[in-house]
This record gives C-alpha cells, sequence and structure tokens, in this order.
C-alpha cells in the first residue's frame, strides 16, 4: 500500500476555512504543519491552494476538514459545494 513521502509522516494537515465576512479574503487552503518531537509545530506551510482568486469576495470553494484516508491519500470537502476531494501522494 502507497505511503506518504516521509516528508509529511507524523504531522498534521489542516483544512482554513475563513471567515465569509473577511475582507480581503484569508484561508481557503490546506496548510502542513511540521510538528516537533514534543508535539509542538515548528513550521507551517501552504499545501493546497487557488480556491480564492484575486482576492475575489466569493471564493471557488470553501475548504473544511481534512482527514487520511485508509490508503493513505489525503481527504478534504468543499462545504459551499458538497465536494470530497483526494489528494494522493507516492514517493
Amino acid at each position: 500500500m502507497p505511503a506518504f513521502p516521509e516528508q509529511y509522516r507524523n504531522d498534521a494537515f489542516v483544512a482554513l476555512r475563513d471567515s465569509l465576512n473577511r475582507i480581503p479574503p484569508n484561508g481557503y487552503k490546506i496548510a502542513f504543519i511540521e510538528l516537533n518531537k514534543q508535539g509542538r509545530p515548528v513550521q507551517f506551510v501552504d499545501f493546497v491552494t487557488g480556491f480564492s482568486i484575486d482576492n475575489r469576495e466569493a471564493p471557488l470553494a470553501r475548504v473544511a476538514g481534512a482527514a487520511a484516508a485508509p490508503d493513505w491519500s489525503l481527504l478534504f470537502s468543499n462545504e459551499s459545494r458538497g465536494i470530497i476531494y483526494k489528494i494522493s501522494l507516492f514517493g
């Protein structure tokens, strides 16, 4: 079974939804958070972006919830359209 590349193991992915009334929009992305051995964050990196283009008031997607699937892919949802995205990482 494929697994996440080593650089993503034992760390965290989070969905940043933002607030619907924030101008300009901020969030609308999935971020990767690298954790140290004590479980504290040491690095925050944008992982999936592009749901808010040119700071439009209406984003293309409002991401919510990120989870690892049994096949080691990353799942996250678009709460504004009822879509679930799947990202498979091989390495």
